[in-house]
């Protein structure tokens, strides 16, 4: 387990960007990355986000590279959550912050199915374990909460935008 979570790669980002932003940039792939980059964007590991997919599904979107509305992130690209997905999102992250502030000091989560055939005996199942300090997990969970209510109150002034490049 790592102390520093920031430190457990590939990573995605969510950062807020204000509508008007968002229109000088979203048709430039290198302008998006660059602000997403450049901001002080909430950072979560790719295996941690898989650990807790599922309800993010629920969420609508919009893919900018495809141009079209859907649910859930886009893991290898560009999402961008406006205020309908951002109030499902914010009931989803306090959700998750309820849950886990009743699990240990160091949280243990399946992550992904892997298979090797040196380690595994034939037939034999195995899921990567993800260990996390619960407190750091809470306080990422808490600043994305935060987000998606800032998105909400906001009334379409801002946008989140996840990267998962």
């Amino acid at each position: 387990m790592s102390d520093d979570w920031e430190m457990l790669e590939p990573l995605h980002d969510f950062i807020l960007i204000r509508a008007d932003e968002w229109k000088k940039i979203h048709r430039s792939l290198s302008r998006i990355c660059d602000f997403v980059h450049k901001g002080n964007s909430v950072k979560i590991s790719d295996d941690l986000l898989f650990c807790v997919a599922d309800p993010l599904r629920w969420v609508p979107c919009y893919n900018p590279s495809t141009e079209e509305n859907h649910y859930g992130l886009n893991y290898s690209g560009i999402t961008l959550i406006k205020k309908e997905g951002a109030e499902i999102a914010a009931k989803i992250f306090n959700a998750w912050i309820n849950l886990f502030c009743l699990g240990p000091e160091i949280l243990s989560l399946r992550g992904m199915f892997v298979y090797d055939d040196e380690v595994n005996a034939p037939g034999d199942e195995a899921y990567e374990r993800i260990t996390i300090k619960r407190d750091i997990f809470l306080k990422i969970l808490q600043s994305l909460a935060e987000m998606a209510s800032q998105v909400v109150e906001s009334n379409g002034e801002y946008y989140i935008l996840h990267s998962g490049y």
